[in-house]
């Protein structure tokens, strides 16, 4: 997306190209801009900002209520699945017959209550030190592989 100020600036830059002698097409292939695209930025002579960031998109129909939101969070917080993962939950539930959500959503659900990190009872990795280094101040005095810690 082009913020209006530049956008603002490459179109006085094609329109000076254009009031000295030079084609539309080529001023606009100069800086890699689609005349297409010039067109759709000036409307009646005006340079017009992007418009997608407030265009009103209407609500998906099969968007998941707050209360199906809710019951997700609350079944992947009992006890049974309080460690197991989307990928996990969701096929134990169908085999049981039971459909909330797909796997993507129980993830986006999940992501949105910060319940998605550590899902796993196991521990987290350990920090490992660096190991110690060893100067050689004659030959045969460090071997790798071969030391007791």
């Amino acid at each position: 997306m082009t913020p209006l100020p530049e956008r603002q600036y490459l179109v006085s830059l094609i329109n000076d190209a254009t009031a000295n002698g030079a084609r539309k097409a080529e001023a606009c292939r100069t800086i890699s801009l689609s005349i297409r695209t010039l067109q759709r930025w000036v409307k009646n002579g005006v340079v017009c900002g992007d418009e997608r960031a407030s265009a009103v998109r209407p609500t998906p129909s099969n968007k998941l209520s707050k209360e199906e939101r809710k019951k997700i969070v609350d079944l992947c917080n009992e006890p049974e699945f309080a460690s197991l993962t989307p990928n996990q939950i969701v096929p134990t539930l169908a085999d049981r017959g039971i459909y909330h959500a797909s796997e993507a959503s129980f993830y986006r659900i999940l992501k949105d209550h910060d319940l998605l990190a550590k899902r796993v009872r196991s521990r987290p990795k350990g920090h490992h030190k660096k190991p110690r280094a060893q100067t050689a101040t004659a030959p045969n005095q460090v071997w790798t592989w071969d030391s007791v810690p």
